[in-house]
C-alpha cells in the first residue's frame, strides 16, 4: 500500500498512500505525506525501514559537505509529522552502517568501524556482537518461524544468522563476498557479484 522514499537536499523523507489520489497541495491530508530529519546537517538518506503497518520508519542518513561528517539513525512518526533523532555516530569513528529489523519493532545497527573491526546492536535490549572483520551486508527484514525469528548478516565471505536472543552461528561461507541478503515470501536470497542463490 505504502511506497516509501528519500530525497535530497535535507534527507526529506515521504510516503505515498497508493490506495489514494496523489494529493501533495491539500493542506489537512497531503499524499505524499512529507518529513524533513530534524538534523541541520543530514542531506542525504541511505535507507528506509518501514514497520508493518507503515506509520513509522526507521532512517539512515548522512552528512554531505559538512566539516564534521556524520551518520545519524532516526525514527520518522507520520501520524506526527515529526522524527525524532536516535543516534549519531561521527565519520572519524565508524566508515559504514547499516540498519535491518530483528523482530517487526526491534531494530538492529550493524557498524563497521575504521580499524575493520565492526559490532550490531539491537537497539530496544541494548545486545551487541562484536566481530574482528568488517560487516558486508545485513538482511532488512528477519525470517520468521512460529514464535522465532532470524536475521542473516555477512562477514569475510561467510553468511551468519542471528537469533532474537542475539546468539548467532554461522551457516555457509561462500566463495565470493556477499553484498546483498534478502528475506521475501519465506525464502533467503544471497547475493554475491558473481551469483544469485536462494534457500530455505
Amino acid at each position: 500500500r505504502f511506497l516509501f522514499g528519500g530525497v535530497y537536499p535535507k534527507a526529506t523523507i515521504f510516503r505515498y498512500d497508493s490506495e489514494k489520489k496523489w494529493d501533495p497541495n491539500n493542506s489537512k491530508t497531503p499524499n505524499p505525506l512529507v518529513v524533513e530529519i530534524n538534523e541541520p546537517d543530514q542531506e542525504r538518506v541511505k535507507k528506509i525501514i518501514a514497520e508493518a503497518n507503515g506509520e513509522k520508519v526507521w532512517v539512515l542518513s548522512h552528512s554531505d559537505y559538512s566539516e564534521n561528517k556524520s551518520f545519524l539513525l532516526s525514527l520518522v512518526d507520520f501520524n506526527k509529522f515529526m522524527s525524532s533523532s536516535i543516534n549519531k555516530w561521527s565519520m572519524e569513528y565508524a566508515s559504514n552502517i547499516n540498519i535491518g529489523l530483528q523482530r517487526p519493532k526491534e531494530l538492529l545497527v550493524a557498524i563497521t568501524l575504521k580499524d575493520n573491526t565492526s559490532e550490531i546492536t539491537n537497539i530496544k535490549s541494548g545486545k551487541t556482537l562484536r566481530f574482528n572483520s568488517s560487516i558486508e551486508a545485513l538482511s532488512e527484514s528477519p525470517y520468521c518461524s512460529n514464535e522465532s525469528c532470524f536475521t542473516f548478516i555477512s562477514s569475510n565471505s561467510k553468511l551468519l544468522v542471528i537469533d532474537h536472543h542475539m546468539g548467532m552461528h554461522e551457516a555457509l561461507t561462500l566463495s565470493k563476498p556477499i553484498i546483498k541478503i534478502t528475506v521475501s515470501n519465506n525464502h533467503l536470497y544471497v547475493v554475491t557479484k558473481a551469483n544469485v542463490y536462494k534457500y530455505i
